[in-house]
């Protein structure tokens, strides 16, 4: 392990986040969220503990180098044998994208914030066994992800969590044809989603809780993904047949949009791409994600 490159991508603290995106130094930040009625208590308090576990981790990780997540593309990260993602489950699924074969670690900036289903340990457990990265007494779980393809062009990101199709306004009827297993539908509703199972604990779950009242959450190592027609529409010219099911290894939904307004496309909520009317969506398994769990 000593001959390893490590990378720790850490996310910015909300604090941090808002001096940046409203170009304020802290006092004025301070002022604006007395303005906008905020808790300034809780806010700093987070971004307190947040910057002395870093310092936690940086310290225990001496060796490693340091980028922020504004500067990481897929070159830079090809560079290190492990990438520690160092923040919540956005900033996990926001890494995961650069991230081709490299095995991953995330730990939870702020375990009492951040639900941290994606995220393996906290800065206090990393503490404890970290020695174990450092000595290579660690196993890889293959995580499942999402390949898109667009009009037969293959999108160079793979998701993580899900996949959504439909209009961008919510409240806009999504229209859309589904094309599965020999199976043709059109359908009307809020959207269609696809999620993995390290994303069916979120919004799938949810989603999916008016055919599956206690959930419908799966492994995040299945080699399948699952989709939920959300806030289907049904009427006397919209029979649903098809409204969930599951994608098999070396199985592919396809979708045509039929949505008029504002469709697009969502990969984990991060990109967004915006869709023609009448565009080919193709969904299968993709490369999983190589995630570390430390022993």
């Amino acid at each position: 392990m000593k001959d390893k490159r490590i990378l720790l991508v850490p996310k910015l603290t909300k604090v941090e986040w808002d001096m940046k995106r409203l170009n304020l130094t802290e006092q004025e930040l301070v002022k604006f969220y007395e303005k906008e009625g905020l808790n300034l208590e809780r806010i700093f308090s987070s971004h307190k503990k947040q910057k002395e576990s870093l310092e936690i981790i940086k310290k225990l990780l001496s060796r490693a180098d340091h980028i922020d997540r504004d500067s990481l593309n897929k070159e830079n990260i090809s560079d290190y044998d492990i990438v520690i993602s160092f923040g919540g489950d956005n900033h996990f699924q926001f890494v995961s994208h650069f991230i081709y074969d490299k095995p991953v670690l995330g730990i939870n900036s702020d375990p009492e914030r951040s639900e941290g289903a994606l995220t393996n340990v906290s800065t206090g457990e990393f503490g404890k066994i970290y020695e174990t990265l450092l000595r290579d007494n660690f196993e890889i779980k293959e995580w499942t992800r999402l390949k898109v393809e667009i009009d037969d062009k293959e999108i160079n990101e793979l998701a993580i969590s899900e996949i959504f199709i439909g209009e961008k306004e919510r409240f806009n009827m999504s229209r859309h044809i589904i094309k599965f297993n020999g199976r043709v539908e059109e359908q009307k509703g809020s959207g269609l989603l696809i999620s993995t199972g390290a994303g069916s604990s979120g919004w799938y779950n949810s989603a999916s809780r008016y055919l599956f009242p206690d959930g419908n959450s799966f492994p995040k190592t299945s080699r399948e993904a699952r989709f939920i027609l959300t806030e289907p529409y049904r009427g006397r010219l919209s029979p649903l047949n098809l409204i969930n099911g599951r994608i098999k290894e070396n199985e592919e939904i396809e979708i045509i949009s039929l949505s008029d307004s504002s469709p697009f496309i969502s990969i984990d909520s991060l990109k967004l791409i915006k869709l023609r009317e009448g565009a080919r969506i193709k969904i299968r398994i993709g490369k999983p994600l190589r995630v570390i769990k430390l022993k």
